[in-house]
């Protein structure tokens, strides 16, 4: 029976953060997810395994669990470092932070034209967006692993082949959650309007400009598109409002500390 050394709640404890643990550790054994495990040797992630998939594929679909437990086990597992951890957890943060930003939209193709097939998005998959379904829940009735087609739609989009034609529906976060097997927890919610804006966090450089609370989510989205673009001062910048606006936020801190980490590398 293996030593367990170490449990823990998603909701307390993100997996970049026990990824790094181990790896400072130089641990060896295997992290169980709830949707798959990792392995490690001397802190470095050798294998991953999530369903059907392995290696990288596997790494980025297992981020996509925000929720449920984890177990850290003594072991030996055998391989070749699949990266540089620092590598592998900015992967794994962005494409649950992109999965989290699309599951909810509603999508349809621009009026008037055929979007193209890119990679894993064939005509099937893009035939299920009809303006009334989300994106989750078109994704999942094509039974395909979000992880493997999040960058695609997003193309697809920043192109102006696919556009939102309804409101996004949060409460889609939760039920994704679901489907992997653990306990959806609330998703977050548009603030109310406050009475005056909030205070500017302390001056850092770059410093954001105020904003009430209600802009949180359009702080958020402009981090997104301004790190995708390799803009990372204006991605900081946003990031640091969207905290203005809602303090403490988990996907906002983050996503700040992901831009700080490529800026410190670049």
């Amino acid at each position: 029976m293996r030593e367990v050394v170490l449990e823990a709640e998603l909701e307390a404890v993100h997996l970049a953060s026990l990824v790094q643990l181990v790896e400072g550790e130089m641990f060896d054994g295997w992290l169980h997810c709830p949707t798959g495990r990792l392995g490690l040797r001397q802190g470095a992630v050798v294998a991953a395994r999530c369903g059907e998939l392995d290696g990288m594929p596997a790494l980025r679909e297992l981020f996509l669990c925000p929720v449920g437990r984890v177990r850290l086990e003594r072991g030996v597992a055998e391989g070749a470092p699949l990266g540089g951890t620092l590598a592998l957890v900015m992967e794994g943060v962005r494409i649950a932070d992109e999965w989290d930003r699309l599951a909810p939209l509603v999508l349809d193709e621009a009026a008037g034209f055929e979007a193209p097939t890119i990679g894993p998005v064939d005509r099937a998959l893009l035939n299920g967006f009809d303006g009334v379904r989300t994106t989750y829940e078109v994704v999942k009735a094509a039974g395909i692993r979000p992880s493997g087609v999040t960058d695609a739609l997003l193309q697809l989009m920043d192109e102006g082949w696919l556009v939102e034609v309804a409101p996004a529906r949060p409460d889609e976060v939760r039920r994704w959650q679901a489907t992997v097997g653990t306990e959806p927890v609330e998703a977050p919610a548009p603030a109310p309007v406050a009475a005056a804006p909030e205070p500017e966090p302390e001056p850092m450089a770059p410093a954001p400009t105020a904003v009430e609370p209600q802009d949180y989510y359009e702080a958020l989205d402009a981090g997104r598109i301004a790190l995708r673009a390799g803009d990372h001062d204006a991605a900081e910048a946003s990031f640091m409002a969207a905290l203005a606006a809602r303090p403490g936020d988990r996907i906002a801190a983050q996503n700040l500390k992901r831009v700080r980490a490529l800026q410190a590398s670049a």
